[in-house]
């Protein structure tokens, strides 16, 4: 079965399942693993998850990111972030992120340590000037069932990415909506956002 939903909180065997510590993994799923941002004003035990990073099916790391609204103040969420940077490099794993208000911030934090390992930014909701500096800095999109339609089509066929996050809708579903908003068929979304996670999913992709 082909992965092409890049995100979600619900157990699905065609996503990558966002996962903490704590969480059983199955060994027929795939997964990322990271502190929410929401979350980052607990105490965490960071190594408790490191060692999870090695498992043939944690494909990713995250979800990571920044949240101005909710969570910890600015500072401990960037330390954590960057905390989440060190195991995307040193793990050779994608970096699944979450950005509320804080496009910028994340921006500066790519441009400090650029990493070689690929940035995506779940959930994209906001404007195309936006999407367009997040292209410059070669940080990728996630589209789910919320989007801006100007920043969706300015996304190149390469690199586009769909998710259900934690939506009841099913990757089809959202396929439906995405494809509306480009002009193309469910199909064609679905086999673009595969097409891109096997890209940048290794782990996935040699798996295949």
């Amino acid at each position: 079965m082909p992965v092409c939903d890049c995100h979600t909180h619900l157990f699905r065997r065609d996503a990558i399942i966002s996962a903490t510590s704590s969480t059983i993994l199955d060994a027929n799923a795939y997964y990322s693993v990271g502190i929410h941002p929401w979350n980052s004003a607990e105490c965490h035990n960071p190594e408790l998850m490191e060692h999870l990073f090695s498992l043939p099916n944690v494909v990713g790391v995250g979800e990571s990111g920044m949240d101005m609204l909710r969570g910890a103040d600015e500072k401990t969420q960037i330390q954590l972030m960057e905390r989440h940077i060190e195991w995307s490099e040193s793990y050779g794993l994608p970096l699944i992120l979450h950005c509320v208000k804080s496009a910028n911030q994340i921006v500066a934090l790519k441009k400090t340590h650029r990493p070689n390992q690929p940035w995506i930014i779940h959930g994209f909701r906001l404007n195309a000037h936006v999407a367009e500096m997040l292209m410059k800095h070669d940080i990728y999109m996630s589209f789910g069932r919320f989007f801006n339609p100007e920043a969706l089509r300015l996304i190149p066929d390469s690199r586009l990415l769909i998710e259900t996050d934690d939506s009841q809708m099913t990757i089809n579903d959202i396929a439906e909506l995405i494809g509306e908003g480009r002009n193309t068929s469910a199909d064609n979304i679905l086999t673009l956002s595969a097409n891109t996670i096997h890209t940048l999913f290794t782990k996935i992709s040699q798996r295949c």
